[in-house]
């Protein structure tokens, strides 16, 4: 299972989430976080301890395949495990950067700006999505992984819609309550209806997405303002009219909108993430009281049990 973590704007606990998602499913279960946040890395910060950080991380992954191909002793360099697994299972991350970016820091910048050109290889020239797939299939081929979680780019740009279209994987939209969210959203969605979702085929991309109200109030009319705005800006770009079934086949053909405004299933019909003071400040190898159970279900809960449904990855399964 493959879910994507998106947003359209930093600091909306995107990455919070995915922690915490990663720790909880490794109590039964082996988890692949990548970090593809290229221009804003932190995931590697936050779950990897400085003594166990990789060599090389995904920035170097696209340094190195857009020149030639790459050996797996290259990609056993970028994998690291974390110490915050919360059980059996495993929690393996790759980060954006490893350590060679820390003893080359001029470097860094020169490097993101050739990862998103795309590269060579046997076949000819690939594009940056191309390019992530074989990053994500290569490395799923080294352990049995019950979920990859990967974080994504934020703000508006075209890796974005490369990961929420290309990776085969569910994508979680986070946003908060606020006016910059819903535009952003109507800028994002509006350049994703060009690449029409085509019902009951592999192309049927648009039921992988999901919005996410992140640091929500426990107040039900908030909530229900954030899916209100949420609705009216999928169903403006991406919701279509079907037909309905029907026994009168002399009538003329009637239809209805694909989705509601109240279809739990509808990518409109927000998971939400309370807000939290204990996450205003996530630093869980310093303070693994952030992903103890205890402490994270309050504000968690209803997104980790919807996001290990829609994995099929339920508790005692």
């Amino acid at each position: 299972a493959r879910m994507v973590f998106a947003s359209m704007k930093g600091g909306v606990g995107r990455s919070t989430a995915l922690a915490v998602l990663a720790v909880d499913l490794s109590r039964t279960r082996n988890v692949l976080v990548v970090d593809l946040d290229l221009e804003a890395p932190g995931l590697g910060q936050m779950l990897i301890a400085d003594a166990d950080r990789p060599r090389f991380g995904a920035l170097d992954w696209y340094m190195e395949s857009s020149l030639q191909a790459v050996e797996p002793a290259f990609l056993e360099e970028m994998v690291a495990p974390s110490r915050l697994r919360a059980g059996n299972g495993l929690i393996d991350v790759v980060p954006a950067l490893g350590t060679s970016a820390d003893e080359h820091p001029a470097n860094v910048l020169a490097k993101l700006s050739r990862a998103y050109l795309g590269g060579v290889d046997e076949q000819g020239a690939t594009t940056f999505l191309q390019q992530t797939r074989k990053l994500i299939d290569n490395l799923v081929v080294r352990s049995q992984y019950d979920a990859v979680l990967v974080d994504a780019r934020a703000g508006l740009n075209e890796t974005t819609a490369a990961a929420i279209l290309g990776l085969g994987a569910d994508v979680l939209l986070f946003g908060v309550d606020t006016p910059q969210t819903f535009a952003a959203h109507r800028y994002l969605l509006a350049h994703l209806s060009r690449f029409p979702s085509e019902p009951y085929t592999e192309h049927d991309w648009l039921p992988c997405l999901k919005v996410v109200h992140a640091k929500a109030a426990a107040d039900p009319v908030a909530q229900q303002r954030f899916r209100d705005n949420a609705f009216r800006a999928f169903d403006e770009f991406l919701y279509r009219d079907v037909p309905m079934e029907t026994n009168d086949e002399a009538s003329a053909p009637l239809t209805r909108r694909e989705f509601g405004l109240e279809d739990r299933e509808a990518p409109h019909h927000a998971w939400v993430v309370l807000s939290d003071a204990n996450y205003f400040q996530f630093d869980p190898l310093s303070e693994p009281s952030h992903v103890n159970e205890s402490v994270y279900r309050p504000s968690f809960d209803g997104f980790v049990k919807a996001a290990r449904e829609r994995m099929g990855l339920e508790e005692g399964r």
